[in-house]
């Protein structure tokens, strides 16, 4: 049998010096599970270990809570943007 994967909505940001994060992200930085090292690369700590991203990678909120990088060539092929509440961001120094 053969199977697709239902469309879902996530919650993602592109990690980019100086920009407005949302609160799921600084509340990563307050909890230590997303680290932004000086060079702005990151590390998100998941079930599967941390997890290592670029400066201009995304980071996505799945459906579940979970945070994870993904490579922006990989993000933008995946996702399209989708009209819709936008949450009030937060400020986090990058």
């Amino acid at each position: 049998m053969k199977y697709r994967e239902r469309p879902i909505t996530i919650d993602a940001v592109r990690l980019q010096p100086g920009d407005m994060m949302p609160s799921w992200f600084t509340e990563g930085v307050k909890k230590n599970i997303i680290m932004v090292k000086e060079d702005n690369s990151f590390e998100i700590k998941t079930e599967d270990g941390t997890l290592r991203g670029e400066k201009g990678d995304y980071i996505i909120c799945d459906v579940f809570g979970k945070i994870y990088p993904c490579r922006a060539e990989i993000f933008e092929r995946a996702y399209e943007r989708v009209a819709g509440r936008t949450e009030r961001p937060g400020r986090v120094s990058l």
